[in-house]
């Protein structure tokens, strides 16, 4: 007979070592909570993930539902006793107990079968309790070198309901699990992007849907219609704000546009999607930083709008029917404290502002200069990008995407920033290590191809130096361009990141930045810059509605002027995607 394996976490899903079979049951005795901390395989040592471990109970009739593996004694002595038994030194205890099998399709299955549990202690250093909500919000912030901790979350509690008999439950980790996936919605900023028309047929239908349904909700006759008191209704008892009969038959005379003294749906509909329109950036800078929120007039019925918005896409607010937006917000309380508490509101300013809704936008942002877009960033972000390069902002590395947006801060505004001054690239060295430690702690497997094509590729892409360049470019072409489809906007770029490792390779840096940088320029990086083929006219990448780009345009003369003495490549540089 072999050596018995009990497996309670990723062990359940993940396996790594040969299996003579594996048998379904539970240990009794014992409670597992997801409190054990770890700062190597799913966290690091600023942001600790949190996973499964085992404890003694006072109930003797609890158990913990997991999977026994068989494995041959020679495998087990040769192989997995050795790399297992550290575990001991990480705070761990180790008791032999029963495994109780309930697997019917099991085979030839022993009468007893003895397992090794490695107990958690709870006066070690490891153990750190917590609520649900509070450990749901270090799991969903918790990255490491094994991938992300809503990963192990995700994949253990599903692999529970594959294997608990009818009846059975793990209140804990199935809490825990719905818990994190509020707040995974909440904490996450968007790491994909639609077409223009796409993005808003989404939003459009999403927020239609959510306004029918409160619609619906204070329509007390049923006739599609809605007068002072039914809307009065709306902003009180759904809405949670307390307006005056003067102050809603103000707001209803903007809305009832064919003036007969009540709402159609069609009138509440467009009135109000306008009004989330326009207010929906400010919302977020708001509802992060937990700025009051308004409470009067057009605005306060927008910002709780949003607000019940947010809840219904985090799950809070139910699918069916409608509930008041106080309500959800107590009963939440909790969870929210969590999420503001774990949402840095500047680096989510930061993602927001530089990842938009729609391609386009995005697109626009980050390939089509304009002076426009330089003093909006230099308005907004200045004194962030001086403290991130002053190293004040150090401690965003800790997280997957707060260390994003501090390589946006280093490497991409300072070239909107500091435009055609040296300053442009004095935060490149800092985003390079920035960069290097976000794949030593396995960021990437938190962040979408979208993401990581700032992080680390772009960041790759303009150093002046080889190995950086080829690792950005064995990331996109291996990592990320694999995971886009065929005619996505984003491949399109390609062509940069190779012309970008084809210079560094042959001249050891970027000819284009010598002039800028006071540099002597070498007889070889003389003839290549005056090349007609390497001096493209300054123009910007156009890019299509049908996902491609133009290139090598004059720009045309407007009362902006053309931008002086620049060529196309130190152009794209400038824009933080080349040299």
């Amino acid at each position: 007979m072999g050596k018995w394996v009990f497996g309670y976490g990723s062990l359940m899903w993940k396996i790594d070592f040969p299996t003579i079979r594996k048998v379904i049951g539970y240990v009794e005795g014992y409670v597992r909570t997801m409190e054990w901390a770890d700062e190597v395989h799913r966290g690091v040592p600023a942001q600790k993930s949190r996973t499964a471990a085992i404890f003694e109970s006072d109930n003797p009739h609890d158990r913990v539902y997991g999977v026994v593996y068989e494995i041959s004694q020679d495998y087990w002595d040769r192989v997995l006793q050795p790399n297992v038994s550290y575990r001991e030194r990480g705070g761990y205890g180790v008791k032999e107990v029963r495994f109780v099998p309930f697997d019917a399709g099991a085979i030839d299955v022993p009468d007893k079968i003895m397992v090794t549990l490695f107990l958690g202690d709870k006066n070690s250093e490891y153990y750190m309790p917590g609520t649900i909500d509070e450990l749901a919000k270090n799991i969903v912030k918790a990255v490491g070198a094994s991938g992300t901790n809503l990963e192990y979350l995700y994949s253990t509690a599903e692999a529970l309901r594959m294997i608990m008999p009818p009846g059975a439950t793990d209140k804990h980790m199935f809490d825990l699990e719905a818990a994190a996936k509020k707040l995974e919605v909440l904490m996450k900023p968007k790491g994909t992007l639609h077409f223009r028309d796409v993005a808003a047929d989404e939003k459009y239908e999403k927020r239609r849907n959510m306004m029918r349904k409160i619609f619906r909700a204070v329509d007390d006759n049923y006739n599609n219609y809605i007068d002072a008191k039914e809307f009065s209704d709306l902003t009180e008892n759904v809405l949670g704000l307390k307006y005056s009969p003067s102050d809603i038959e103000d707001i209803l005379k903007e809305i009832d546009k064919n003036k007969d003294g009540k709402i159609s749906f069609i009138e509440f509909h467009e009135y109000f999607m306008e009004v989330l329109e326009e207010c929906e950036e400010r919302f977020k800078v708001q509802f992060y930083s937990k700025t009051e929120a308004p409470r009067t007039g057009v605005d306060g019925i927008g910002h709780a709008l949003m607000t019940y918005e947010m809840m219904q896409d985090s799950g809070i607010a139910p699918s069916e029917g409608v509930l008041s937006l106080p309500r959800m917000l107590k009963d939440n309380s909790t969870l929210l404290t969590q999420m503001y508490d774990g949402v840095n509101p500047r680096a989510r300013d930061v993602l927001d502002f530089f990842f938009p809704d729609n391609i386009q936008d995005a697109m626009d942002l980050w390939f089509k200069k304009s002076r426009k877009t330089d003093n909006i960033i230099k308005e907004k972000y200045t004194g962030l990008v001086e403290e991130a390069l002053a190293g004040k902002l150090d401690d965003w590395v800790s997280t997957p995407t707060e260390c994003l947006a501090l390589s946006i801060l280093l490497n991409q505004f300072p070239r909107n920033i500091y435009r055609n001054k040296p300053e442009m690239y004095s935060g490149d060295e800092k985003a390079q290590g920035v960069a290097m430690k976000a794949l030593f702690y396995g960021y990437w497997k938190s962040l979408t191809p979208l993401q990581i094509a700032f992080l680390p590729c772009i960041v790759m892409s303009t150093a002046e130096n080889l190995h950086y360049q080829e690792l950005g470019y064995q990331i996109w072409t291996n990592y990320i361009q694999a995971k886009l489809h065929e005619h996505h906007p984003l491949k399109k770029v390609e062509f940069i990141f190779r012309q970008n490792l084809e210079i560094v390779k042959r001249f050891g840096r970027f000819p284009h930045r010598n002039k800028m940088l006071k540099r002597q320029s070498t007889e070889e990086e003389e003839a290549y810059l005056s090349k007609e083929a390497t001096r493209l006219p300054d123009t910007p990448l156009e890019f299509n509605d049908d996902g491609s780009f133009k290139i090598g345009t004059q720009v045309s003369q407007t009362d902006e002027g053309p931008w002086p003495d620049l060529d196309f490549t130190t152009k794209v540089a400038s824009l933080s995607v080349a040299a």
